[in-house]
């Protein structure tokens, strides 16, 4: 069977693995157009990027490089840890904010000029309601020291 871990442990161990896939897939990721090794599941890349890629690494997050403990070898059980994992990993590419339209999507061919609004449509201040000045809203804090004095002891 497997090794049984208490709670705590088992939290740990999990958190640890994680991070090692998420670690693995930004470097798989960001190894593109290098090649691969399907014995050793890791990239294959000459030492020179290595040495880029940590320089890089570090002076991005301003600490030693995650990616170097999968610089021989992948993580152990690779397959297994996708279909737990998979949903954790985003690298972003998917990613859209609103109002964003692709350059695909828009085109200055298909421009329509927009009429300017005639002054005679504009609205006249006077036409707005006017809200009573002697409506005041009162402050909560003024309304709980009150109704603290209305309850009877």
């Amino acid at each position: 069977m497997g090794k049984k871990y208490p709670k705590d442990k088992f939290k740990n161990k999990w958190d640890a693995i994680k991070n090692d896939y998420v670690f693995f897939m930004e470097l798989k990721n960001e190894a593109t157009g290098l090649g691969w090794d399907d014995a050793k599941r890791t990239v294959v890349c000459p030492q020179e990027w290595w040495d880029e890629h940590v320089v890089r690494c570090q002076e991005r997050t301003g600490k030693k490089c995650n990616h170097l403990k999968f610089k021989r070898e992948g993580p152990k059980h690779l397959e297994d840890l996708h279909v737990i994992f998979h949903k954790v990993h985003v690298t972003g590419a998917s990613a859209s904010c609103a109002g964003d339209i692709s350059s695909d999507e828009s085109s200055d061919d298909n421009v329509v000029p927009l009429e300017k609004p005639d002054d005679s449509d504009e609205m006249k201040l006077s036409s707005l309601k006017k809200t009573k000045a002697s409506k005041k809203l009162k402050q909560p804090s003024i309304k709980m020291r009150r109704r603290k004095r209305r309850v009877p002891s």
